[in-house]
């Protein structure tokens, strides 16, 4: 070996001398992760300097001011005061539920209150894109472009499955726009929803019409039914553009009334008015496929209090505990807006108001069915056949 290497040591022995060795370069790989680190500190230091300078109390008023609802044009903002703290608090506890998720925004024009719950989501729409669609329609009546006794047809490609009457009648079936308007409106009709939006020029004409309204969130993507859920929208947008035809604004005097008269009948009363005291009102649109269920509206409470209010909630499939969830969720939402006691109320209380009405609707249902099918059976007219389905205790007329 290379004596070089060695040394003695006091005893005389010889030990290995070692060498020290120049620190190795790190892979380029290493180097560019180094370097990304460094630059990410010298930003968030730059970062952190901005924002000290920003919370002056003038800066923080601005923000929370211009936070809630931002709107690209200075026409038709909404002045939003104070969060709904005790409420918002309350209404998050009960929305956490497994699998469930749950969208809610509530406003008070009167006050400027309001409660945010994941309000700025995105979510399916299913039928509550409806109510957007009949905005827009509202929009262009006013203008003269379309009119309600504009006639209109059921063609073969705008049929739609699920909900509403028109799905079985024939191709070639004429009837106005005011009928088709209606039907999508009270009864949720698919048929007459695609009708609409056809009159209005397609999807493309009502996406763009949706943008002038300042709805960003809220696109309609497919001919109904959009069972996958391609449509969109949010708690926070509904409550948004309800806010602003209730204050004059988007639509005509006449128009906004034909549209409160359409949402206050509405067929599906499960949801929203289900959380409601005796003498409140609301006119509203509800929504409802696999993946989502939910309702938007505007209520007045029996002491003239006034909101607006959206909740839709995400579930598993037909997952009916979001069902549950909207109506236990209305209801605290109408206590704290309709200056209520806001009480623990369970599931089972909530569900158990809406049973005994649902009950006995099925029941009249049934009863009239029953006279209906005697009425025929005394005219001899042995073409219409009883059909009882036991799981749903409705009557049916079936021709044979």
């Amino acid at each position: 070996m290379n004596q070089a290497n060695f040394a003695e040591n006091p005893a005389g022995q010889n030990i290995r001398k070692k060498k020290r060795r120049k620190p190795r370069r790190l892979p380029p790989g290493q180097r560019l992760i180094l370097y990304f680190a460094f630059a990410c500190g010298l930003m968030l230091t730059h970062s952190l300097a901005i924002t000290a300078d920003t919370t002056s109390p003038s800066a923080v008023q601005t923000s929370q001011a211009l936070s809630i609802f931002t709107d690209t044009k200075p026409v038709g903002e909404l002045k939003v005061t104070t969060d709904f703290n005790e409420i918002e608090a309350q209404l998050r506890k009960e929305a956490d539920k497994p699998k469930l998720h749950a969208g809610i925004f509530a406003y008070e024009p009167a006050t400027g209150k309001y409660v945010d719950v994941d309000g700025h989501q995105s979510i399916a729409a299913a039928s509550i894109i409806k109510l957007p669609v009949l905005i827009a329609l509202m929009q262009e009546m006013d203008k003269g472009t379309l009119k309600p006794s504009d006639k209109v047809y059921v063609t073969k490609d705008l049929i739609g499955g699920g909900s509403g009457i028109l799905q079985w009648r024939t191709p070639g079936t004429q009837l106005t726009l005011g009928e088709a308007t209606e039907l999508m409106i009270k009864i949720s009709d698919n048929t007459a929803t695609n009708i609409v939006v056809n009159a209005l020029g397609g999807m493309d004409n009502v996406n763009q019409r949706f943008a002038k309204m300042n709805l960003h969130q809220t696109r309609i993507n497919n001919w109904l039914p959009d069972l996958g859920g391609t449509n969109r929208t949010s708690p926070y947008e509904l409550t948004y553009l309800l806010s602003r035809v209730d204050q004059g604004e988007l639509i005509s005097k006449e128009g906004r009334h034909w549209a409160y008269q359409l949402m206050e009948h509405v067929k599906t009363r499960s949801l929203l008015p289900v959380g409601l005291m005796p003498g409140a009102t609301i006119a509203h649109k509800t929504g409802d496929i696999g993946s989502m269920v939910g309702d938007a509206g505007i209520v007045q409470a029996a002491n003239g209090k006034r909101y607006i209010v959206a909740i839709q909630v995400e579930r598993p499939h037909n997952d009916l505990r979001a069902n549950h969830l909207v109506r236990h969720l209305s209801r605290i939402v109408y206590s704290g807006f309709a200056d209520s006691v806001v009480e623990n109320i369970s599931f089972a209380d909530i569900d158990s108001q809406y049973a005994a009405p649902a009950r006995a609707h099925r029941s009249r249902h049934l009863r009239r069915s029953t006279r209906h099918i005697a009425r025929h059976a005394r005219k001899g007219q042995s073409n219409i056949k009883y059909v009882h389905y036991q799981h749903t205790k409705k009557a049916h007329l079936k021709r044979v």
